[in-house]
């Protein structure tokens, strides 16, 4: 457990670094790139920078938690659903960035979308946590695997027992109804036989 969260943040920040590293590089070729698109854009991301960064530890955060088992990743749906409000905020502000050239006009009820993001968030992470018995989200594919072999048992049982049953039971009408018949065919005979017996002698 303690290496699992250990390479997730290890992991996580050096994405965070490969980001910082990326906004130096285009901060850059600023100068050299001279154009006003660009440079417009690579200012929204420097004003943005401390959200940005706030969003990818928030993630690492959540991250960690859903590494955990059950109670200890009880905090986890709350976690993803403050993550999906910081993605919806950042893509409000990247769609604002954009309405200031395209000038649609359209209003977005987004304290409405904050509210129905994190609810939507906490309600699915809840059930994810029910559902897969308070395992971690990695265990959750060994899981369904597990879940997939019992059911595929258990069909296998099933169609056996089935297919015995059907067997027993053509072999019982079988032979059963074939004695049958032959007793049958037998007496029917014997009787025939004695009728015409009986004839002659009278």
């Amino acid at each position: 457990m303690e290496k699992k969260v250990q390479y997730i943040i290890l992991s996580r920040l050096f994405s965070v670094l490969f980001f910082l590293v990326v906004m130096i590089v285009v901060n850059a070729l600023i100068p050299s790139i001279n154009n006003n698109l660009y440079e417009v854009t690579v200012n929204f991301f420097n004003s943005n920078l401390l959200f940005v960064l706030v969003l990818m530890f928030l993630s690492i955060l959540n991250e960690v938690f859903w590494s955990f088992y059950f109670p200890f990743n009880f905090i986890a749906p709350i976690t993803s659903g403050a993550l999906a409000v910081y993605i919806t905020m950042f893509a409000y502000k990247i769609w604002n960035f954009l309405d200031s050239f395209m000038i649609t006009g359209i209003t977005v009820p987004i304290v409405v979308i904050y509210f129905v993001v994190f609810l939507v968030s906490i309600i699915f992470g809840y059930l994810f946590i029910l559902d897969r018995g308070g395992r971690p989200k990695e265990d959750w594919g060994d899981l369904w695997n597990w879940q997939k072999g019992i059911w595929k048992k258990s069909e296998g049982r099933i169609a056996k027992f089935e297919e015995e049953k059907t067997k027993k039971k053509a072999k019982s009408i079988g032979w059963n109804d074939v004695g049958d018949q032959f007793k049958l065919f037998f007496f029917n005979l014997g009787k025939s036989m004695n009728k015409s017996f009986e004839r002659k002698k009278k």
